[in-house]
This record gives structure tokens, sequence and C-alpha cells, in this order.
């Protein structure tokens, strides 16, 4: 005998893509065949009357969780066509494997998966799959091009010296510094108790992480340098008599005899007094100082109206009557 079940037009599509439960409800209610519709608008079911009695119950049970099975079975499809594209992928290209620490995967990744997504645009590369265990498989055309991308992606350390005065600065207040130079760079950075900073993360964050690192203590040791460079030379000046950034500070000067500087109140340097002449008369042994043009005599007048003589330049001794 032959029998129709007619399928809700809600149940269609869902009823194609479980087509493959129908031998099964067949086989339970002991029928000889039962077939979808090419349209998918009824079942057709040939049996003996039990068996199609049977059908329909079985029938009206599988209706009824048809939605739930068509979606298992739409996922199922969907894992086992990427599988199958994985497959093909292996087999024309090179795989290259390696792992990475569960608690380095995030910075293998990147933030929003930007290391990845970088080494993925390089030549060659078909897959990056990085899998929960810290197994990562790259899937290119040839070797070098899978090598390429590990590089990008695997995880190495690197340290760097810094000096032990230096180390407040490196990790700076409450870790500001340092904590700047992981963000900046996306690496993890810490300093042991050796003097060293240890550098963690994808090799070309790692680069990164250093040139920063260099950067910051060649700007640090440059400028105390400066500031000792400073400190000195205000040292300096302030044993010369000159308060450093003070203009026109006092200035005091070691030698005798240097143009145009004197005592207070005293000849030029460079003149030495005589001892006291007779009363009125001019100082015994004294000798006229430099600045004079040689060769040319001045009368001045002395006290009293005498007339005195002085020669300008050599030294020669003044004459007159005062």
């Amino acid at each position: 005998e032959k029998r129709i079940f007619p399928v809700d037009s809600r149940l269609q599509q869902d009823m194609k893509l479980t087509q493959d439960s129908l031998p099964n409800i067949a086989k339970l209610a002991e029928l000889f065949t039962l077939n979808l519709s090419p349209d998918a608008k009824q079942l057709i079911a040939l049996g003996a009357p039990k068996a199609l009695d049977t059908a329909q119950a079985l029938i009206s049970m599988h209706m009824s969780r048809v939605p739930q099975l068509a979606k298992v079975a739409q996922k199922a499809k969907m894992l086992q066509n990427q599988v199958s594209e994985f497959q093909t992928t292996y087999e024309k290209g090179t795989v290259v494997t390696f792992r990475v620490d569960r608690d380095s995967m995030g910075m293998m990744i990147g933030r929003q998966g930007a290391n990845i997504r970088k080494a993925h645009s390089l030549p060659g590369i078909h897959r990056i799959d990085p899998k929960p265990d810290g197994t990562v498989n790259i899937v290119a055309d040839r070797h070098e091009q899978a090598e390429a991308a590990r590089e990008m992606l695997e995880i190495v350390h690197d340290t760097v010296e810094v000096r032990e005065e230096e180390i407040g600065f490196v990790i700076g207040k409450k870790g500001s510094q340092i904590q700047e130079l992981e963000n900046m760079s996306n690496c993890r950075i810490m300093v042991d108790q050796q003097k060293l900073v240890q550098i963690q993360g994808v090799r070309s964050c790692v680069l990164k992480a250093k040139a920063l690192l260099h950067y910051f203590l060649d700007t640090l040791r440059e400028t105390r340098e400066k500031e000792r460079m400073i400190n000195d030379l205000n040292k300096e000046l302030s044993s010369m008599g000159m308060a450093f950034g003070v203009p026109g500070g006092p200035v005091r000067r070691g030698a005798q005899g240097q143009r145009g500087l004197g005592r207070a109140n005293g000849p030029p340097l460079g003149v030495q007094r005589g001892r006291a002449g007779p009363a009125g008369g001019p100082p015994q042994g004294a000798q006229g100082g430099r600045g004079g043009v040689n060769d040319v005599d001045q009368q001045m007048p002395g006290r009293g109206g005498a007339q005195m003589q002085v020669g300008r330049g050599g030294g020669q001794p003044m004459q007159g009557n005062l």
C-alpha cells in the first residue's frame, strides 16, 4: 500500500537537510521504502497497513525534531567541507609546525589578531591555525614561505643590560615607564636581579622593544652627562668669582699688570710707586706705566702755574717744577 505524508512548508528545507534519517525510519516501521519528493512537499511510503500506521507515528515524531536535527546536520556539513579543504591544502602545500606557551598565545596572535593577519599576508601563505594547546600550523606553497611566517609569529627572548643606577629610571614610578614600553612594543618586559632587562614577544615586536629601550637609555645618559657638565662649569665659574647665570658679577684677576684693571682708588696696575721725595717734589724712583705714544711731549701745567713735561711711552721719568 502507498501512503502520502504532507510536509509543512516551514519544514521543507530542513527535511532536505535531514533526509538521510528516512532509511532508519523505514527500517523501524518495516516499510518497503520511504522517500522525500523532489520538491520536499511530501513523504511517500510503501508498505503493509500496520507498517504504514507505525510509520505515521515515527514521521510525526521526526517532524517535531527536524529543525534541531537540521542545525546539527548543517554544522556537520560545514565542518566536513572545512576538513576537506584543509586536507587539500595540506596535500598541495608544505606545513610548518611550532609550539607556543599557552600564556604567550595572546602575545603571538597580537591585538585583535594583528600579528596573525600580518603573517597571513605574506606571499604563498594559505592557512595559519593556532590550537588551544599552543600548537601552530602554517600552510604555504613553499617551505621558505612558511618559515618566513613562523619567524614573524614565534615567541623569542632577548636581554638588554643596564647600569645599576638606571634600573629605577627604566621601571619608572610605580612601573609606569616599563608599562609604557610594553604598550608600545606589545612585549612582556621585566628587570631581573642581574641588571638585565628581559624582553619576550614575537620577533618583530622584540626588535621594536629593544630599539625603544636603547633610545630611552641613550637619552637618559646624554641628559645626565650634560647635567654633570653644567655642574662642573658652574663650580669652575664660581672659583673664578662669578656665579653661573649672574651677568656683571665681580671678576678677580690673579696676574698683575693686566691692562685696564687696578685696585680701587689706586694707581693703574703696572705702575710702581716711588719713595717719597723732597717736600713739594715728585716721588723718587717713579716709573711711568704703559700706554703712551713715543716721541711726543706735552706741556702740562703743574701746581702753582709751573710747567711739567711728561714723556709718553718709554718709561721716561717725569720732569718739571711742581
